[in-house]
């Protein structure tokens, strides 16, 4: 049986106990991210990448946007001993990372994830049209991004509206307000000045994307925006905040899994097309329940009986 499995690390000793930790499961093992990029391109058979970020030539959330050109099925994971803030954010908004582990890795916990990460790629596998589906002989990673798109836009056209709702979530009434400004011409917004009213609005209407500041009276961010999870999967929340906390990013990418972690001030056409790229993913999310990582894996867990975190 190919292995399903891809470790990447320049440590050769932190590679020799992963191998071993996973030995039933013959993983393969690149101590640079040049030979990693390879092995993916031979062996389209990859589930799971765990990847460590502070390697020569190439860091590890970098890796991880050229690896999913070639793998977008592959869950990626980022294995690493630093937390910084810099590093936490690109996990999420570039390298797009399933969960954040920190060194030295609970045994247990590790084996549970990577055991997790294995079902969701292989459900992700079953969903995803076989001709979106990674090949060695693939022409290119646009190629396969282009015929997803296509097949996604050709299945929600019918019955998605083009003025998507949105929900805007900041305690300060001049942020609100340029919010609205900014993206009332394209959609319909709403917007909540706590995070109480929040879940009031999310209530009675489903929204298309969540925009929403961390610091917000009386709240922790991590359990409103689990809360704010569970009225909607399939809704990508982007954080927009002045907050720099990695401890916090890394609970978000690994509870919530938020789709962006966006530092303020930030330009207005970085804003405006992350929106449009949550929105367009919503699309996906509701026309194919089953491409959300989310859904599958409160899906899975159920199913064995473990509630979903």
């Amino acid at each position: 049986m190919p292995s399903r499995i891809l470790f990447v690390d320049d440590e050769p000793n932190v590679l020799l106990s992963l191998t071993e930790l996973f030995r039933d499961e013959r993983p393969y093992t690149a101590q640079r991210a040049k030979d990693a990029l390879e092995i993916l391109r031979k062996h389209p058979e990859i589930d799971v990448i765990v990847t460590d970020q502070r390697m020569p030539t190439m860091t590890g959330v970098e890796f991880l946007r050229e690896a999913k050109k070639i793998n977008p099925i592959a869950i990626r994971i980022l294995l690493t001993g630093y937390s910084d803030l810099d590093e936490v954010l690109g996990s999420v908004n570039t390298g797009e990372v399933y969960r954040y582990i920190l060194k030295p890795w609970d045994v247990e916990k590790l084996r549970s994830t990577i055991k997790l990460a294995l079902e969701l790629a292989q459900r992700t596998r079953l969903i995803m049209p076989k001709n979106a589906q990674p090949t060695a002989t693939s022409a290119s990673s646009a190629t396969l991004h282009h015929t997803t798109a296509n097949n996604i836009a050709t299945t929600t056209r019918s019955f998605i509206p083009e003025k998507q709702p949105i929900l805007v979530i900041d305690s300060n009434p001049s942020h609100l307000s340029s919010m609205r400004e900014l993206f009332a011409e394209n959609y319909v917004v709403s917007i909540s000045s706590s995070s109480q009213s929040a879940i009031e609005i999310l209530k009675r209407s489903p929204m298309a994307a969540i925009i929403t500041e961390l610091n917000l009276p009386d709240t922790d961010p991590v359990k409103f925006l689990s809360e704010v999870k569970s009225f909607n999967p399939n809704t990508p929340i982007i954080v927009l905040s002045s907050m720099k906390d990695s401890s916090i990013a890394i609970q978000l990418i690994n509870q919530v899994q938020i789709f962006r972690y966006l530092v303020r001030p930030l330009r207005r056409d970085t804003l405006e097309s992350t929106v449009q790229t949550a929105v367009e993913l919503y699309k996906a999310y509701t026309a194919t329940p089953g491409l959300n990582l989310k859904n599958l894996e409160g899906d899975i867990l159920k199913q064995s009986g473990n509630q979903p975190k």
